[in-house]
């Protein structure tokens, strides 16, 4: 009796034993876990330095920084500028029409030749031109020795006062039929009306011209550049004011221009005014623009 019960208190105190030994491995495992959870949470939170992952694996967020840098607040002026485009032109562009229908026989220039007012630019032929100012100096000569004649016996009283008249107004009639025909045979050499450059020549040696354009003048020194403004603009823009010209394809390629005028009406079609931008003189050995070229202009509004 006394051996069972001494076996029933052995098994007792031995099952609470391994009961006690279980209850502090449970806590030191929930203590583990607390401790790793916590560990986690300090790894998510982005520590600098070590592994890029946390401590449960997972990617930690990296920091990003931004640089910046810090200036004096000051007052200054900003300027608008109204974007414009156009062809520039030349301020002297003079049409050459021959005065006179004829077949053209030469052609002394070609385009881009420097001319000067008066030098010959084509020559034509016209049979009827060259055949009236013939008769006109043979009329003009016939009627100088009747006037001669008259003037001599008038003086002696030989004729009278009325075919002495007569006599006087035939030859000054012949004068200036002479002349005419003279001025008509002339206008058969073009001549050129100013200084300036060949930019197009329309004709060629053998073909019938008359009262079409045969050649184009142009002093290409003295450009303009006239554009379209819209109406709601013209309250910013003024006689003189700055232009900033630049080459459409080149932007190095730029001058400074200026506000010569301001168109006197308003395109009813679309609300626009011409504005004419003169160039200052370019240079002829290397001029920065030249007539025709499209460009760009930058007009600073006040």
């Amino acid at each position: 009796m006394f051996l069972l019960l001494l076996y029933f208190s052995c098994s007792n105190s031995s099952e609470n034993n391994e009961q006690s030994e279980k209850s502090s491995q449970n806590q030191e495992k929930k203590k583990d876990r607390d401790a790793k959870k916590r560990q986690g949470k300090r790894g998510k939170s982005g520590r600098r330095g070590g592994s890029q992952y946390g401590s449960w694996g997972e990617p930690e967020e990296e920091e990003t920084s931004l640089l910046v840098e810090s200036e004096h607040v000051s007052v200054g002026d900003v300027s608008s500028y109204l974007q414009l485009t156009g062809t520039l032109e030349s301020e002297y562009a003079v049409s050459v029409v021959p005065e006179i229908t004829g077949t053209c026989s030469y052609v002394y220039v070609r385009e881009g030749d420097q001319v000067k007012k008066g030098d010959a630019l084509a020559q034509m032929t016209n049979r009827s031109v060259d055949a009236s100012a013939q008769r006109a100096g043979i009329e003009l000569e016939r009627a100088k020795r009747e006037y001669e004649k008259i003037e001599v016996l008038y003086k002696k009283g030989v004729v009278s006062s009325r075919d002495y008249q007569e006599a006087q107004t035939s030859f000054r009639t012949a004068q200036t039929s002479f002349e005419e025909a003279q001025k008509n045979k002339g206008a058969t050499t073009i001549t050129s009306p100013i200084d300036g450059v060949v930019s197009i020549v329309g004709v060629q040696a053998g073909e019938q011209i008359g009262s079409t354009q045969a050649f184009q003048l142009i002093d290409p020194l003295n450009l303009r550049l006239i554009v379209a403004v819209p109406e709601r603009d013209l309250v910013d823009i003024h006689t003189g004011q700055s232009v900033e010209i630049f080459s459409a394809y080149n932007e190095s390629q730029n001058l400074a221009a200026e506000v010569e005028r301001i168109g006197p009406i308003v395109d009813p079609t679309n609300g626009s005014v011409k504005l004419f931008i003169d160039l200052p003189p370019l240079n002829t050995e290397n001029p920065v623009f030249r007539a025709g070229q499209f460009v760009r202009a930058e007009v600073e509004l006040d």
